[in-house]
């Protein structure tokens, strides 16, 4: 696939898929704990992207990308304009092995994060979180 030479245009109506952690999930829906943003663990690593959230533009990829890139987690998926109507910026930053990374950047507070949860989708719930029992002979 072959990319355009600088960052690309996200619409309001881009969906973004988000990893979702298996203790983010309860009842089978988001939990604001996913859109919480944490500090990393090496506190001498915090840079400006350290407090931000990593997303991937849904037309860049595709979900089977995203969950072997997140293994044994969910995705779940809003559209940017959810969080530009929160007055965050989203903005493509893609990495040399994921084209389709972006930043949603702005300050999320708990509020803010239970409606991000609640109106992002979970998608592949039941395929990531059920086992597949080999067949017997």
């Amino acid at each position: 696939m072959k990319h355009s030479s600088g960052p690309e245009k996200i619409s309001d109506e881009d969906g973004l898929y988000r990893g979702i952690h298996p203790l983010w999930i309860k009842n089978k829906g988001i939990t604001s704990a996913a859109f919480k943003q944490r500090p990393p663990l090496d506190l001498r690593s915090v840079s400006r992207h350290s407090l931000d959230l990593s997303v991937d533009i849904a037309r860049l990829t595709s979900l089977e990308k995203v969950l072997s890139s997140h293994p044994g987690y969910g995705v779940g998926i809003i559209t940017a304009s959810f969080f530009l109507n929160l007055k965050l910026v989203v903005y493509h930053a893609p990495e040399p092995c994921n084209y389709a990374h972006a930043i949603v950047f702005g300050r999320i507070t708990d509020t803010m994060a239970r409606k991000i949860a609640r109106s992002a989708r979970l998608l592949m719930y039941e395929e990531v979180f059920s086992p597949v029992l080999p067949q017997s002979q």
